[in-house]
């Protein structure tokens, strides 16, 4: 966690997107919270994406058609349950 704060530090206009297990990773770094859930998730979801993500320059960059919802899989035994103070939540 010290290599992602170092990294960030050096350049704070960067942006950071974590998924899955690495938006854990990214909470903890940057004084959020991740806990063990009660069940485990297995499976799949439909998660609603918000607008605005479909701008950030790097996904723009992907060339993905924007859409409302996306369909994952999804294996989780821990989540974000404090997101860091000034991350954006985007779904």
């Amino acid at each position: 966690m010290d290599l992602i704060r170092k990294a960030y530090g050096q350049n704070e206009k960067c942006k950071i997107l974590g998924t899955c297990f690495g938006i854990q990773i990214l909470a903890e770094a940057f004084q959020g919270k991740s806990a063990r859930m009660e069940q485990c998730v297995l499976g799949s979801c439909k998660l609603a994406i918000s607008g605005d993500f479909w701008e950030l320059p790097y996904v723009k960059g992907l060339n993905l058609t924007p859409q409302n919802d996306l369909l994952l899989p999804k294996s989780h035994f821990d989540s974000v349950v404090e997101p860091p103070l000034n991350a954006k939540v985007y779904a």
